[in-house]
């Protein structure tokens, strides 16, 4: 879904498509940040963690 905003705000600069893409892209960041947050509180190596946050959902 982001990808797909993302090409949709850069065909069309002055859409809704621009903040709606900027607000997934922060969603999925924070995503990413809160799965990393988990892992080290379970204390699973950085590698593995690190494994966790590229793979996505």
């Amino acid at each position: 879904m982001v990808v797909a905003l993302r090409r949709e705000a850069r065909s069309r600069p002055l859409s809704l498509a621009v903040p709606l893409a900027w607000l997934a892209a922060r969603r999925a960041e924070v995503r990413r940040t809160a799965l990393v947050l988990r892992g080290a509180a379970l204390g699973l190596p950085a590698g593995e963690i690190l494994d966790l946050a590229e793979e996505g959902p």
